[in-house]
């Protein structure tokens, strides 16, 4: 695929990422620090792979025959392409998630058709650029140029295609199957709710209340200390010698 059509691709993958990831990301101050942007930027290390080689066999091609890559320096094109792939999908990412965060639902489609919108047309325009394959020279002269199906490279596009949509298919089903199993999972929120709602199904367990603490803890004295039993145990009840029969307190004699 050519630059612009890598570039374009990876934005839209980092764009799903970010539809995808709305729900467990909310709340979260920094969506780099999280596994979506990880899976974003892996997408877009995949660009690299598939499109560094590309420019390296076939760099007018991958050019659109926009430059001649024979006058261009190679090191700052390498360059460019790697920080072009790379962020690509990232910053698809981050865009569409701050757009989606800010619930600008008319920004987001407006901004979406008008990109696929400029997508089409420019396949549509450079059609001529990405179905042949020839020099720079040879494309702009007029002289002698390879239909893209009779290319080599038309194979090499397509084991790629494969590559690229099988990633991008896998990687939105599993985000997919992620973000269902989280909607499962009622927050903290909801069961407080649910509690707190008659007839509820279910009712958020809360800790029973501690026992008042005894006073003897706080006394100074130990339940065993010989003292506390001693003051706590009744007067001993003893014989009087002047009236038989009756008992006088120990304490009273």
């Amino acid at each position: 695929m050519t630059i612009p059509v890598l570039v374009a691709l990876g934005l839209g993958a980092g764009a799903g990422v970010a539809k995808l990831s709305l729900r467990p990301l909310a709340g979260v101050p920094s969506v780099i620090r999280t596994r979506y942007f990880v899976v974003a930027l892996a997408f877009g290390a995949l660009l690299v792979l598939a499109g560094m080689p590309l420019y390296v066999t076939y760099a007018d091609w991958s050019l659109m025959y926009l430059a001649n890559p024979a006058h261009l320096p190679w090191p700052l094109v390498a360059g460019s392409l790697f920080v072009f792939y790379l962020s690509s999908a990232p910053l698809g990412f981050i865009l569409a998630h701050r757009l989606l965060q800010d619930e600008r639902t008319w920004l987001v489609r407006t901004v979406g058709v008008t990109v696929a919108s400029l997508c089409v047309l420019f396949l549509l325009a450079s059609w001529d650029r990405l179905t042949t394959v020839a020099y720079y020279d040879a494309f702009h002269n007029g002289l002698r140029t390879i239909p893209l199906s009779s290319s080599p490279l038309f194979t090499v596009l397509i084991v790629e295609s494969i590559a690229l949509v099988g990633a991008l298919a896998f990687t939105f089903r599993s985000l997919g199957r992620h973000r269902d199993q989280l909607e499962e999972v009622p927050t903290q929120g909801d069961r407080t709710r649910r509690s707190a709602r008659p007839g509820g199904g279910a009712v958020e367990s809360r800790p029973l209340p501690l026992p008042p603490p005894s006073p003897v803890a706080f006394s100074g004295l130990s339940p065993a200390s010989p003292t506390s039993t001693a003051a706590s145990a009744p007067p001993a009840l003893v014989a009087s010698p002047a009236m038989p029969g009756a008992f006088t307190r120990r304490g009273d004699r």
